[in-house]
């Protein structure tokens, strides 16, 4: 993920001209913008921003200045001197910076004392619910992150990441961006084929998978015993992580 990319994920936000109506559909809450059942208004009013168009205005007239400001937020290693450089159709954003994503996402709020805050609510397809606070999350991340380290994984390095939809598949997404791992995610449920596809575009020297993963609270898809069979003429994998 690029610092731009990471930025303008931080800037998804609820605008104020949108109601939203809370309704019960087959058992479930939901939120919709329809205009039926009950206003709920509560998250109008936490909303990280209130004037979303005028947000959005001065993106696009003075697109640095945004920027910069909105950079203000991240921990920078090594202040950027300057915010875009803009040769079409190539950009580099940034310039001279340094900083880790993963940090940003973790380290920043620990040390700001939110190590006790949940980071994750988490449940599965039985509906069982985990819950992760920021300070577990930093221990489970630096824990992979010196695993692969140990494994011969470095910046640059390509990994792929073959795992259920679960904490443990962000914590892998975490760990490999606080190496400055090259990660490419793929979706649990593609068979052997699509999988080998995926691996060998990226050329990844590891695999982060689990044992199986499962489809609506019953099914056990299997992983490990897929990716094996995905692997067996890929050469440049290396180590496989279970």
């Amino acid at each position: 993920m690029t610092v731009k990319s990471f930025l303008l994920k931080c800037c998804f936000i609820f605008s104020n001209k949108t109601v939203f109506y809370k309704e019960v559909r087959d058992g479930e809450v939901r939120l919709t913008t329809e205009g039926r059942g009950e206003v709920f208004s509560s998250i109008v009013e936490q909303a990280w921003v209130k004037d979303y168009e005028t947000l959005y205005k001065q993106s696009i007239q003075n697109r640095e200045e945004f920027y910069a400001q909105i950079a203000q937020e991240l921990v920078w290693f090594e202040k950027f001197e300057k915010v875009l450089e803009w040769n079409y159709p190539y950009a580099k954003w940034f310039i001279g910076s340094k900083t880790n994503i993963s940090y940003n996402c973790i380290d920043r709020h620990v040390n700001h004392g939110k190590r006790n805050k949940v980071a994750f609510i988490s449940v599965d397809e039985e509906g069982n619910e985990k819950k992760i606070t920021y300070g577990e999350l930093l221990d489970l991340v630096s824990r992979l992150t010196n695993g692969l380290k140990s494994l011969g994984i470095k910046k640059g390095d390509r990994v792929s990441i073959y795992m259920p939809n679960t904490v443990e598949a962000a914590v892998a997404i975490l760990a490999c961006a606080r190496i400055g791992a090259i990660h490419s995610v793929v979706f649990a449920g593609f068979s052997e084929g699509a999988l080998k596809i995926r691996i060998d575009d990226a050329k990844a020297k590891a695999v982060i998978t689990a044992t199986y993963t499962k489809r609506r609270g019953k099914k056990k898809i299997p992983l490990f015993p897929t990716l094996k069979e995905a692997v067996r003429d890929l050469d440049f994998v290396e180590k496989i992580v279970l």
